[in-house]
């Protein structure tokens, strides 16, 4: 990886997004973050149903049960 990518991520892994001066990694908190911030019908992640809002999380999430269990 070139310095300039370990500069804006310390973990050192990937994904990341630059928007502005804003840095994150993780791909669901990107996705979730990308929704937020552009999705102005909030269709993909909606904010005013609290269950509807938890469906799309638990979607993002299924993975973390199917290929991770403990």
């Amino acid at each position: 990886m070139k310095p300039e990518f370990l500069a804006l991520n310390p973990q050192h892994n990937i994904p990341v997004l630059k928007h502005d001066d804003f840095v994150m990694n993780e791909s669901r908190a990107i996705a979730t973050y990308l929704a937020l911030e552009f999705d102005k019908s909030k269709k993909l992640y909606p904010t005013a149903c609290n269950k509807a809002q938890a469906r799309v999380s638990q979607r993002m999430y299924f993975d973390t049960g199917v290929f991770y269990k403990v």
